[in-house]
């Protein structure tokens, strides 16, 4: 028995002789093939927002000096974790686990001591990054306002008062701090066999997109439930940015220009999701 044509042809419509009837079968396939195609496309949106805000920090000369002091802040705290690293752990972890004796066992210590370095190495630098932006929030804050003025097309910033500035920068802080305790908190993931170090790599850039879009929600008041509901209601979008910048953080030189590029980057997407939510 042959399977059930449909055809989302309106009633009465002569549906051309080049047109073929699909299955019910054939139209979920095609109905997900288009759906993997939006998120795909959602994502590389969100990937290439990290490139979109370099070039309009670039382009734009007013925004330099607020972007400076996050600049010296993100290359001191690089040069601190690389130091860090350098110095203490040859001796740290040295004294978890020494040597082995047997030759044959070594292969897997050394192996296990890459491990632990590239763990350890990006715990700092995602420790670094949360406490940068905790830092250096009031000039985010301020970078962030400005970049969304100029994307509206005002050339003057909405006045902000000493106190609210002060609230906004604090809460900044406070998701900053946030973000990483969660991060910290989800290292076990990386243990478990499987789907357990995708599932924290994803969480990460979830945490890297929130962290950098934050500053944009507060000043729209949004709760801690509503920015989540935004972010993952464009969660192809989100995890792209995340992503973004989970590769700059990971190459020093990018990483440098993390901290005002992310805002930008998070500014951005926040204007994109907000576009897409208007009626």
């Amino acid at each position: 028995m042959s399977a059930e044509r449909t055809c989302p042809w309106p009633t009465g419509r002569v549906i051309p002789s080049e047109v073929a009837c699909l299955t019910s079968y054939e139209a979920q396939a095609t109905q997900k093939g288009a759906g993997v195609l939006r998120v795909g496309q959602r994502f590389s949106a969100g990937f290439l927002l990290a490139l979109t805000g370099g070039k309009f920090l670039l382009h734009h000369r007013r925004l330099w000096a607020l972007a400076l002091a996050p600049l010296l802040l993100n290359i001191l705290l690089y040069l601190a974790a690389l130091l860090l690293i350098a110095h203490y752990y040859e001796q740290g972890f040295g004294l978890l686990l020494a040597p082995p004796q047997s030759w044959y066992l070594l292969i897997g210590y050394y192996a296990l001591r890459l491990l632990a370095l590239l763990m350890i190495s990006a715990l700092f630098l995602f420790s670094f990054v949360f406490v940068g932006t905790g830092l250096a929030a009031p000039f985010l804050e301020r970078l962030s306002a400005r970049v969304e003025g100029l994307l509206g097309g005002r050339t003057e910033e909405a006045r902000v008062t000493f106190p609210q500035l002060l609230a906004d920068c604090g809460r900044a802080v406070g998701h900053s701090f946030l973000c990483l305790s969660l991060l910290l908190a989800a290292v076990p993931l990386n243990f478990l066999p499987g789907l357990g170090p995708v599932a924290w790599l994803l969480l990460s850039w979830l945490l890297l997109a929130y962290n950098f879009t934050t500053f944009a929600m507060d000043r729209r008041r949004f709760s801690f439930g509503a920015k989540w509901r935004w972010l993952l209601a464009e969660g192809a979008a989100t995890l792209g940015l995340g992503a973004a910048l989970f590769v700059m953080m990971a190459v020093p030189v990018m990483g440098f220009v993390l901290l005002p590029v992310a805002t930008i980057a998070g500014t951005m997407l926040l204007r994109d999701i907000e576009g897409r939510r208007s009626p």
